[in-house]
């Protein structure tokens, strides 16, 4: 994570390490003992190196060709795994409404693996997501249990997905605005899919349509 930090446009306040290993990361590192570094880390068992960088400002609200839209995903773990995803498949934008868990949540920042280092992230409310939506050229997309097969959707060249909640899925606001619902389909058993393990196979498939486009 802190290498994916290095690589990012992010300005790194400071840099520590214990573990040798990571000598020549940067000029500027600083060695501490291994006792200063427990008690510096959030984690049970520390690396050896530590960083502390300014946080992304809430970038402008804006809509790209791939925009994940996020509606009150309020699991750390899911999270963070889809910053994570978004960032391996080239989303755009990634937007969250007021009621998503903090991105910078502990248990967020270490699920996203750098990923989220290197998004354009912004928080609004739905009115204000739905208003840059309605003028934008592109179209609103929802996942849901009941709705088309994506696997034979023809995705549209600029699409905003919102991915709902596990306990209260999408919600009714951007339902009546959605031009469409997108389902994964089940071919063996079980109950569902969570949040972040959708969220991941549709940008999967959003970003190879968009590839094969391009």
């Amino acid at each position: 994570m802190v290498e994916e930090l290095l690589a990012s446009k992010l300005v790194v306040k400071q840099l520590l390490y214990s573990n040798d290993e990571f000598s020549d990361i940067s000029d500027s590192a600083v060695k501490i003992s291994t006792k200063a570094m427990d008690q510096c880390s959030a984690m049970k068992t520390t690396p050896g190196i530590l960083a502390v960088a300014q946080t992304l400002d809430n970038q402008p609200l804006d809509l790209g060709n791939l925009n994940l839209i996020l509606d009150d995903i309020k699991d750390p773990g899911n999270m963070g795994t889809i910053i994570r995803s978004a960032s391996w498949f080239g989303i755009d934008r990634l937007i969250l409404t007021p009621d998503c868990v903090d991105i910078y949540n502990p248990k967020v920042v270490q699920s996203t693996m750098g990923g989220l280092f290197h998004l354009h992230i912004s928080r609004a409310s739905k009115d204000e997501i739905l208003k840059v939506e309605k003028a934008w050229d592109g179209s609103l997309l929802i996942a849901d249990m009941n709705g088309e097969s994506s696997s034979r959707v023809e995705w549209p060249k600029s699409v905003a997905l919102v991915v709902g909640s596990e306990s209260q899925g999408v919600s009714e606001k951007f339902r009546d605005a959605a031009e469409s619902v997108v389902s994964i389909e089940k071919i063996g058993k079980g109950e569902s899919l969570n949040a972040a393990i959708s969220a991941s196979i549709l940008m999967s498939q959003i970003s190879s349509r968009s590839m094969k486009t391009k």
